[in-house]
């Protein structure tokens, strides 16, 4: 019984990676792919053997919500790993949203020219502290998105102080763990919040819009993972 090799397919023929030379087996490995998901919630797996810059936009032509949340398995989230672009249109669909701002910076509404750049999150935090940072990595384990809430509020273990006035239906981006995956989140104020101020209790909303299995530790995250598009 002859033994099964591995195969690929390229533009409808298909090819042995056994006949294939070393050269040309590097370069598969290290292609960069571009994947657009859909309106729904997908799945998608990165699994090549050599990890290369996957560029993935997701969209879902419609509010991002917890139910329409792609799920990426495989990504790199380390520097020089998968990029993946947000589409801020689809964002600020969402009812409670009226303002994508920077996470460091209310008073600065995010584009979709902004590329990455991210703040730890380890302790009661002054947004101040990063004014141009698209999002926070909230370092902790937190069971469901409402204990997020609880610790960004006044009172919480990862408290914030604002960079400039929030006002109603503000959001920014963050992410976070529940200590088996991560996700990526967009967080809402309801009544909004002065400057140099914190949010009330019960006031933010948290609502997941990725999810990235198997990352346990947000503060892993490279600066350039998200970018934001139109």
């Amino acid at each position: 019984m002859s033994e099964e090799t591995d195969t690929i397919t390229i533009d409808d023929k298909e090819y042995s990676l056994d006949d294939l030379s070393d050269e040309c087996k590097t370069e598969i490995q290290s292609l960069q792919f571009l994947i657009t998901s859909g309106a729904g919630a997908d799945s998608i797996i990165l699994t090549q053997d050599v990890a290369a810059i996957d560029i993935i936009i997701t969209t879902t032509g419609a509010a991002y919500t917890a139910a329409l949340a792609d799920s990426i398995t495989g990504a790199v989230v380390t520097t020089g790993g998968t990029n993946v672009d947000i589409d801020l249109s689809d964002v600020e669909l969402t009812a409670a949203i009226t303002d994508l701002v920077l996470a460091g910076d209310a008073a600065t509404s995010v584009s979709a020219t902004n590329t990455g750049v991210a703040a730890n999150v380890t302790a009661a935090y002054d947004m101040a502290g990063a004014a141009t940072a698209i999002w926070l990595n909230v370092s902790g384990t937190y069971a469901a998105s409402t204990d997020v809430e609880t610790a960004l509020e006044i009172g919480g273990a990862r408290a914030l102080t604002t960079n400039g006035v929030f006002a109603a239906a503000d959001a920014f981006l963050i992410t976070y763990s529940d200590g088996t995956d991560a996700f990526l989140a967009h967080v809402s104020t309801t009544a909004g919040a002065g400057n140099d101020s914190t949010f009330a209790a019960y006031d933010l909303v948290v609502t997941n819009m990725l999810k990235f299995v198997g990352l346990t530790d947000v503060t892993t995250v490279h600066a350039d993972l998200f970018d934001i598009v139109a």
